[in-house]
């Protein structure tokens, strides 16, 4: 099992390492904010995406609606 490093490692890798431990929208190739186990990807497997490009997507206004509606939790 691979050990966790710290924020410390982290930072100096990312920095010589572009992008690194980041992972980058496939939209807009800007860092999603996200890491592996809670990046954003359609239904149909495609990401990762940032929030904003997720939220841009039909998929994520219709889970929203159905959200609002009480239908998902």
């Amino acid at each position: 099992m691979a050990k966790a490093i710290s924020q410390k490692a982290h930072e100096k890798y990312n920095a010589t390492h572009y992008p690194g431990t980041r992972q980058m929208c496939v939209k807009c190739d800007r860092p999603t904010g996200f890491c592996e186990d809670d990046a954003l990807y359609t239904d149909e497997g495609y990401g990762p995406l940032c929030k904003i490009c997720y939220d841009a997507t039909e998929e994520a206004n219709i889970n929203n609606d159905l959200y609002r509606r009480g239908r998902m939790q």
